[in-house]
């Protein structure tokens, strides 16, 4: 038996952006539950290269959830090192990244379950400026300061 989707309207969590490298059936079953997630393709960013996407995501933001560790990771120790170079009396944040597994490996009904898990765990930090990454059988670990 399939474990429903916890609502998202009874706590705050972060708003989404997707990634290309994502299902569109992902948003979907995210939105169906209350999430307000967006997909590159409904944001008319399909294409958009990474360092673009993070800085659409900061605009908007919203939390990038991407399959794309590698480039995700260089971009998240970028920003960390050259935002305060940008304005050194108040640097900006980033939202939060958080990588998931390929969607060849988890299907977007399982993932959207362990976003919605994520989601309603107690993330006293915040995911502000950090990098998460979730896998299969080891959970949720904290990229953000590891180098």
């Amino acid at each position: 038996m399939e474990r429903p989707i916890r609502s998202a309207a009874a706590r705050p969590f972060p708003r989404l952006y997707l990634d290309e490298d994502l299902t569109d059936d992902l948003g979907e079953l995210l939105r169906a539950e209350g999430f307000d997630a967006i997909h590159t393709r409904d944001a008319s960013r399909k294409g958009a290269i990474d360092p673009r996407q993070l800085a659409f995501a900061v605009e908007e933001h919203r939390v990038v959830v991407t399959a794309n560790l590698v480039h995700f990771r260089m971009l998240h120790e970028a920003w960390l090192n050259w935002a305060p170079l940008q304005n050194p009396d108040q640097p900006r944040p980033h939202p939060g990244i958080l990588a998931v597994p390929n969607p060849n490996v988890m299907p977007a009904g399982v993932m959207a379950r362990v976003i919605a898990d994520l989601a309603g765990d107690d993330h006293s930090k915040g995911v502000e400026n950090r990098l998460l990454q979730w896998r299969i059988g080891l959970g949720l670990r904290d990229l953000s300061s590891i180098r």
